[in-house]
């Protein structure tokens, strides 16, 4: 039974790292590590960005590469529902703190962001919807209401992205690492 759930999109070790880095994201975020509106929002992204890409690695490895490197019989889990959530995190993130920053540009960058972050999104909320609907055996007016407002969310997420694309401008928000004034 152990080895069975390890394939599933939301198993034992996923739903772990998710509560990790939802925690780990919630902590940069409570951190106040500048003065500057603008350099806090780039050290906050660039750390964000860095275990989003390290999710995307673990997601992506394979199982032979593994088994080959540890020399051990390990059995690896799988990671793509970590790495669309910190992807949904970081991109929702960053487009409310542009949005309620009044010293932060809109920018049509963020809002290709939230593109790719509504795509992650409709993974996630397709698989947690059909993984509800499996597991507790909802009945058929939860899971509409469920169904129904998550598409509304994701929907809004593109909308989100319509915003922003329309109305930006090309300027991009994040300062580089090697300009912090720390």
């Amino acid at each position: 039974m152990y080895l069975k759930n390890k394939n599933k999109y939301f198993n034992s070790i996923g739903v772990l790292c998710i509560f990790l880095s939802g925690l780990f994201f919630v902590l940069i975020d409570s951190f106040s590590l500048s003065q500057n509106i603008n350099e806090e929002i780039s050290m906050a992204f660039y750390f964000k960005f860095i275990i989003c890409i390290l999710f995307f690695m673990a997601s992506k490895r394979e199982q032979n590469q593994i088994d080959n490197f540890m020399s051990i019989e390990s059995h690896a889990a799988n990671l793509n529902a970590p790495f669309h959530f910190s992807v949904i995190y970081i991109t929702l993130w960053l487009g409310i703190k542009s949005l309620v920053s009044p010293s932060v540009a809109i920018s049509w960058y963020v809002g290709v962001f939230l593109f790719f972050g509504g795509l992650a999104a409709f993974i996630f909320v397709q698989e947690f919807t059909e993984e509800l609907k499996q597991k507790m055996a909802l009945n058929v007016i939860l899971y509409s209401v469920l169904n129904i407002s998550s598409r509304i969310f994701v929907f809004s997420i593109f909308i989100m992205a319509t915003y922003f694309i329309a109305q930006g401008d090309s300027s991009w928000i994040l300062i580089p690492f090697y300009d912090w004034n720390l």
